[in-house]
């Protein structure tokens, strides 16, 4: 199996580095973000997804070519692919999910990397919801609307795997979605991935009094299963969960690293069995760097007869730098990710 890296940076991705330039990845603490991709290529891992936005957009490092140009060449240096993702995490996507803007710039960028092996997937729209879409539009018109976006990409660069935007916070369950997929007739695409599910565990009403386990099973079968039904396990990828490390959740509840590790572990081997594509939002952060580090490593070895086996013992991970150096590091976050629709 193949493996995906995701790594971000606080609210700052790769493309800048708090407005810094693109030197930053050779630069910033002797190359450790470098070191840390080279690492997890040694595991196996495959790619790095890379969010950002289109200009006139904000929250998020704007795109501009020649840094992604440099950041394809560096990433390409230690064998790691990338996949850009269009990060929705500010006002300025209110309305903007089915935009001609949107159409252009991804029509441009499909234009300008047509056929570059060095770019793994282009993951189109993170998290549409009823704000991102123009008022008085429908849910069943913004799949449409992805639907044709994803054609006229195909039709600039066939071979181009384009990850479908999640439908999670739009439809009210599985079932709803599929339907509309189905409708709009995109599942038979070919090189096309469904994000289907983002799942968290936070300890509070959300959860339904389950454990970290229990809930992760519940994900499996009512938001993974169904569309593994639909179109096949290697067409279904869950676009983003980490394990919240005492991080306050809904300004009121702070969560438990234990429980949270055990939930980590748990939604990967969930993905794991079921035989679907993932990304781990954040791996290191807040201080305590590796703390899981072994739960993550242990369940990409998952074995469905058994217990993960440990992490191997021979290979550790580059040292962070210290918050005196890279104050910024506090608010960093690395993840990792699996995607089985790559081994082709």
């Amino acid at each position: 199996m193949n493996f995906l890296f995701l790594t971000g940076l606080g609210e700052d991705f790769t493309l800048h580095y708090n407005s810094q330039p693109i030197i930053i990845w050779e630069t910033e603490g002797d190359g450790y973000w470098l070191k840390q991709l080279a690492f997890w290529r040694t595991k196996g891992y495959y790619a790095s997804r890379c969010g950002f936005v289109f200009p006139g957009l904000t929250g998020m490092s704007v795109l501009d070519y020649a840094k992604f140009d440099r950041l394809l060449e560096l990433f390409a240096d230690i064998d790691v692919k990338v996949i850009p993702l269009l990060q929705n995490n500010d006002a300025s996507f209110n309305g903007y999910s089915m935009s001609q803007d949107l159409w252009d710039n991804w029509i441009t960028f499909t234009q300008h990397y047509k056929s570059d092996h060095r770019i793994a997937a282009i993951s189109l729209f993170s998290e549409p919801t009823p704000n991102t879409m123009p008022a008085g539009k429908t849910d069943l018109e913004q799949t449409q609307y992805f639907a044709d976006l994803t054609r006229a990409i195909h039709q600039i660069d066939p071979e181009r795997v384009v990850i479908f935007p999640i439908g999670q916070y739009c439809y009210g369950s599985a079932q709803e979605w599929i339907a509309d997929l189905q409708q709009v007739g995109i599942v038979d695409e070919p090189n096309v991935v469904f994000d289907i599910v983002h799942p968290y565990f936070f300890e509070n009403s959300w959860d339904m009094g389950l454990t970290p386990e229990q809930k992760a099973v519940w994900y499996g079968n009512t938001w993974i299963q169904p569309f593994i039904n639909a179109f096949g396990a290697k067409r279904c990828w869950s676009g983003e969960t980490f394990a919240w490390r005492g991080t306050v959740i809904d300004g009121s509840h702070e969560a438990d690293p234990v429980l949270q590790s055990r939930w980590l572990t748990a939604i990967i081997n969930e993905f794991v069995k079921r035989e679907i594509g993932f990304d781990i939002w954040a791996l290191i952060g807040n201080g305590d760097a590796y703390r899981f580090q072994t739960p993550i490593m242990a369940a990409s070895n998952y074995q469905p007869s058994g217990e993960p086996p440990p992490p191997p013992p021979d290979h550790e991970p580059p040292v962070p730098p210290t918050p005196s150096t890279i104050p910024i590091i506090a608010a960093a976050c690395i993840g990792i990710a699996m995607i089985w629709w790559l081994t082709k």
